[in-house]
């Protein structure tokens, strides 16, 4: 593993991270709430700043890959 694919993989930890607390987060509140968990994932991943998590990992996956195979 090169140096530079040591801080890529820890980002790309850190945004999945983040991404799992925004899901446990709203799944806790719909629950709280009684609304469907279906519904609730369904709109989730409409969510922009969830899309724009799930587009970071993509680049950081593929600039890990591209490192990885170089």
């Amino acid at each position: 593993m090169s140096d530079e694919s040591m801080p890529i993989s820890e980002a790309i930890a850190e945004l999945e991270t983040y991404r799992q607390r925004i899901f446990d987060d709203a799944l806790d509140m719909a629950r709280k709430l009684k609304l469907s968990k279906k519904a609730t994932l369904a709109q989730l991943e409409k969510n922009p700043e969830v899309i724009e998590i799930n587009r970071r990992i993509a680049v950081l996956q593929e600039r890990q890959d591209a490192a990885t195979q170089a």
